[in-house]
């Protein structure tokens, strides 16, 4: 079950949740910028958080994990009905640190392009992948589930 983030409590269990299972502080993840998050529930274990923010009109930036198989077709599109369909963005976008593998696989999965690597987005010697899709592209919200 998707549940969106309603209490400042609720806020603060999902981003430090993310936070600790991307490997980050959660005031690094938003810093001072507003943002939306959503965790997603399965017999009563949080099971995976996304976290939207940067949302520049035609685009957002977000942050994701999730354990493999915990989202079910219909809960992926519906994570992609918020930044295309209901904030109307025209792309989605990600940075995914280079040395992580299965979240870069994941993002492929997902159906997000590389557009670049981000040097020393992490810090000395620790690049970034930078991940986008765009609307048209996302075939998530042509699915039904």
């Amino acid at each position: 079950m998707i549940i969106p983030a309603q209490t400042e409590a609720d806020r603060d269990l999902l981003l430090n949740y993310l936070a600790e299972k991307i490997g980050e502080q959660p005031r690094d993840i938003v810093g001072d910028m507003p943002f939306h998050i959503i965790g997603a529930v399965r017999d009563n274990r949080l099971m995976a958080v996304i976290c939207f923010l940067n949302f520049r009109r035609q685009s957002i930036e977000f942050h994701l994990t999730v354990a493999p198989g915990a989202l079910s077709l219909g809960e992926i599109r519906r994570l992609f009905a918020y930044p295309f369909e209901q904030l109307q963005c025209l792309r989605l976008w990600c940075i995914i640190r280079r040395n992580n593998k299965p979240a870069r696989l994941g993002a492929k999965r997902l159906g997000f392009k590389v557009l670049g690597v981000l040097n020393d987005e992490f810090g000395p010697k620790r690049d970034g992948i930078l991940y986008s899709m765009r609307r048209a592209d996302c075939v998530w919200l042509k699915r039904k589930g």
